[in-house]
Formats: structure tokens, C-alpha cells, sequence
């Protein structure tokens, strides 16, 4: 992204007003100051052509990610406490949301006991995503940054810092892969294949769904994905979940020897808190992504019970939803619904409020003032998760939004995407790269990428919104830099 000087544009992805509205009033919230000792002072965001595009002053967001740096630093017991807090609530908020699914699925929800428990999953999301947003979408990078420089005045190859960020904790996708493998072997011993397959789609299932779904992992997904495993043997089963461990085992080697070699003990801890950093964009996802699809669910239950389509739903905040009990306000809140949908919104909150939402012709004027059209932008930077042959290379964009596209992948195109699923790997293995918006460097794609022995770049933000199908570009693994030329 080229932004107008001043301003800095971190994420943009394809997205609907709600709920990704609610970061928004996260960040600039007066209970950030209790917990990191800052807060953003406001917060704007645009919704443009199903876009979401957020929006920082630069000088704002450099305050606070060297605030955090030195919190990182210089206050070791800060961190520590955080991911403590987030682990113990992240779990406890997980079992409430696994719960109340449950009763969703099951139990008659009327109106208005749906529109209480949006109210009820917006408190439990904003209760988690407090603890750690700022440390980890601000405060990561700058960390990561501070490292690469002292490690690369030691001469240490930008490869082996890349590896010496990984955390030795199983990334959730290959958590998922494990134990499709481990389930796999236990059919194969008798046990019920429809329990194995319940069991993985209430750990997993989330995984593809995102902010807005609709795609999740259900019962039958992984109920086909057993099946479709039946006719490996035990020998294959066993060999991949070995390979598995032994990666992980491998690489714990492998850092071990690094900081070894180059004397890194002084470096150790902030390294550590690094892969801790990378684990927490997994660990916000498993909540998080479980609470936008209860979400989803809840809307569509409301959908049956009023004139609004789920997708004007999407478009209204959960104060403007709960006025549909009043059926008088049911066609004003259906028009403005629709409004927003087909306008550029403009969004300004400050102090965990949402002071005004402005659509249309103002809003893109609010839009213009802060920044050059997202298309105007020709380079993007990243997370290097892989180098493959050649640390640069040119190749053509293939834009693919969803798997159910990649039948249109051709042998030594560029894959873009927002973010991978396995569901992708057919179309990765005719890459000669990945570049996803999502991720970090335990993602899917770094670590298929990895597998593969292709380049990728992951953790772009906005790469999707920048490069069309067909486009020429240079990957730099050196830079994490994918530029169109």
C-alpha cells in the first residue's frame, strides 16, 4: 500500500459491516490504557466495494508499537502476563461459545433471546480480543523488526532468523491435520467414525469460516474426510503423523543450534515472546472465528423472523438489530441496510464508541482525504514463510478468493489468496509461490509453501486488494516485498 503521507492503511480484506466493525471500538477503548499503558486515540474505517479498509494516522501507530517495544524489552513480566491472561480467557470464553452452539443448534431461540445473545457474543469477544490486540497487531512487528536488525549485525543468514521465529507449538492447521491422521488410524482400530468427525469439527471446523463464513467444517466434512482416508494403511497413517512430530522435533534442534552457534542467549526471551506473538494470531482465530459463526447463526435465525435478508443484517450494528422487536422500525432499519450495502461507508469511533457512520458521497470524501485508491498501489510487504529456489523470482497473478477455484491454477503461476485451508493444496503444488493478506509463519501456507519448496509471503494484509488475475510480479524473499512490474 502507498498511502498519502501520515497514514497508514494495515488491513484491507473483502468483509462485511458486522461484526469486523467491533475491532473498531476494541482498540481505542479506555480499558486499553489499564492493560498495555496506551490505546489508539481513534479508530477509522471504510467499508468500499465489500472492502474493508482500516485506517491509522502513521505517526499514531508508531507511538504505540514503540511503546510496546519497550514494553517488550524492557518489562519481561508485561507479556507473559498478557499471554497468561489470554490463554486462561481464551479457553474459559471457548467452552462458553462451545456451549451455548450447542444450545443454538438445539434450542428454540425466539427474537428477542437472539438479539440478547448477539449482545451476549460481542461482550465475550470484546473481553478477549482487549487482552491482546494491541501486542499483536501492532507491537509483533516491531519486535520482529528490532530482531532481524540485531541478528543480522551477527551475519546470521535471514533464513535462520526466519526459522529461529518459528514457534515449536503445532500451528492450528497442522493441529488439524494431525489429528484428521490420528482419527484416520482410529476408525481404522473400530472406533465410530461419526463421534471421530463431531470431535474434529468442534476443534476444527471454525478454521475456513474467517469473519463472514459461509464455509465451515461440519460433521459430514470431516465425516467424508475419514472416509476418503480409509484407503490408506496403517504404515501410510503412521509415517505422516510421524513426519509431522519429527518436524516439529526437528526444528526445536535446529533453533537450539542456532542460538548456540551465534551466542543468542541474551536474545533468547524475545525470541521466545516473537513465536509466542506468531502463536497468538492462531489462538485469537479459535475464538474469535467460533464466535463469528455463532454470530452467523443467530443472524440467519433472525433473518426467519424478519423482512431482512442475512445480508442486511450484516449491515446493521447490534443497537440498530435489537430495534427490530419494534416491527415499525422493521422497513426504516431494511432501507438502511440496504443503503450502506450499496454506499462507501465511513466509520469513526473513539473510546470503545462509534461516534458517526457516514455513507455515500461524504463518506467518500472522508475517504479521499485519507488515502490514493487501494488499486493505485503497486507493492505490498509481508512475512517471508518460505524461500524456495531462487530468493527472487517473476511469475502471473492467479487471484483466487475461494478453493472451489483451483481448477483455473496453472503450473508456475503466482497463487494469491486471502488465506489458504488445505482445501488449497491441489492448487499449491502448481505455484511457483503463495502470497496470502492472513497468516504468519505458522500459517497453512508458510508451512505447506515450506513442504513444497516454494517462496511464499503471508501476513500481506491487503495484497488481494492490490493485484488482479494476470498480473506480472516479483517476489523478493530477501524484502518480503511482492511488487508488480
Amino acid at each position: 500500500m502507498l498511502p498519502k503521507k501520515g497514514y497508514l492503511i494495515p488491513r484491507a480484506r473483502n468483509i462485511d459491516y458486522l461484526p469486523s466493525v467491533w475491532n473498531t471500538i476494541s482498540k481505542n477503548h479506555p480499558e486499553m490504557l489499564k492493560i498495555h499503558g496506551i490505546k489508539f486515540n481513534c479508530d477509522v474505517l471504510f467499508f468500499e466495494d465489500g472492502k474493508g479498509i482500516w485506517i491509522y494516522e502513521q505517526k499514531e501507530w508508531n507511538k504505540i508499537a514503540q511503546h510496546l517495544l519497550r514494553y517488550f524489552i524492557h518489562h519481561p513480566n508485561y507479556f507473559s502476563r498478557i499471554h497468561r491472561d489470554q490463554l486462561k480467557t481464551g479457553q474459559a470464553l471457548e467452552k462458553a461459545v462451545l456451549t451455548f452452539l450447542e444450545q443454538l443448534k438445539t434450542g428454540n431461540f425466539t427474537l428477542t433471546k437472539s438479539i440478547k445473545s448477539l449482545f451476549y457474543l460481542q461482550k465475550l469477544w470484546f473481553k478477549y480480543d482487549r487482552i491482546n490486540t494491541l501486542p499483536w497487531f501492532v507491537g509483533a512487528e516491531a519486535l520482529k523488526d528490532y530482531l532481524y536488525l540485531e541478528l543480522e549485525k551477527l551475519n546470521i543468514p535471514r533464513v535462520k532468523i526466519v526459522r529461529l521465529f518459528l514457534p515449536r507449538t503445532l500451528s492450528l492447521t497442522t493441529q488439524e491435520e494431525l489429528a484428521r491422521y490420528k482419527s484416520a488410524l482410529a476408525v481404522k482400530s473400530g472406533k465410530n467414525k461419526k463421534k471421530l468427525a463431531r470431535n474434529l469439527s468442534d476443534k476444527f471446523g471454525w478454521i475456513p469460516f474467517g469473519y463472514d463464513g459461509p464455509l465451515y467444517w461440519d460433521n459430514q466434512y470431516f465425516e467424508d474426510t475419514l472416509t476418503s482416508l480409509e484407503v490408506k494403511n496403517k504404515k501410510w497413517l503412521k509415517s505422516k503423523i510421524d513426519k509431522i512430530l519429527l518436524e516439529n522435533f526437528e526444528l526445536a534442534k535446529e533453533q537450539k543450534n542456532t542460538i548456540n552457534e551465534y551466542e543468542l542467549n541474551k536474545y533468547r526471551r524475545l525470541i521466545n515472546t516473537v513465536q509466542t506473538l506468531i502463536t497468538t494470531a492462531d489462538e485469537r482465530k479459535s475464538v474469535h472465528f467460533r464466535i463469528h459463526y455463532a454470530v452467523d447463526l443467530l443472524l440467519r435465525n433472525i433473518s426467519k423472523q424478519t423482512q431482512l435478508t442475512l445480508k442486511e443484517l450484516k449491515y446493521l450494528d447490534l443497537v440498530e438489530i435489537n430495534l427490530l422487536t419494534k416491527k415499525k422500525k422493521m422497513n426504516i432499519l431494511k432501507d438502511l441496510a440496504r443503503k450502506r450495502i450499496n454506499n462507501v461507508i465511513f466509520v469513526n469511533s473513539k473510546n470503545g464508541k462509534i461516534l458517526e457512520v457516514i455513507i455515500g458521497k461524504k463518506a467518500k470524501q472522508h475517504l479521499s482525504k485519507y488515502t490514493e485508491k487501494i488499486s493505485k498501489a503497486n507493492e505490498v510487504k509481508g512475512i517471508v514463510g518460505s524461500v524456495g529456489s531462487k530468493s527472487i523470482l517473476k511469475g502471473r497473478i492467479r487471484r483466487m478468493l475461494t478453493a472451489a477455484e483451483a481448477s483455473k491454477m496453472k503450473k508456475g503461476e503466482i497463487l494469491l489468496t486471502a488465506m489458504t485451508s488445505p482445501d488449497f493444496v491441489p492448487a499449491m503444488r502448481k505455484a511457483a509461490a503463495v502470497v496470502t493478506d492472513e497468516g504468519g509463519l505458522t500459517c497453512h501456507a508458510a508451512i505447506v509453501s515450506r513442504e513444497l519448496g516454494i517462496s511464499s509471503i503471508i501476513g500481506t494484509r491487503i495484497a488481494t486488494s492490490i493485484f488482479k488475475d494476470g498480473d506480472l510480479v516479483e517476489l523478493d524473499t530477501n524484502k518480503g516485498i511482492v511488487k508488480k512490474i
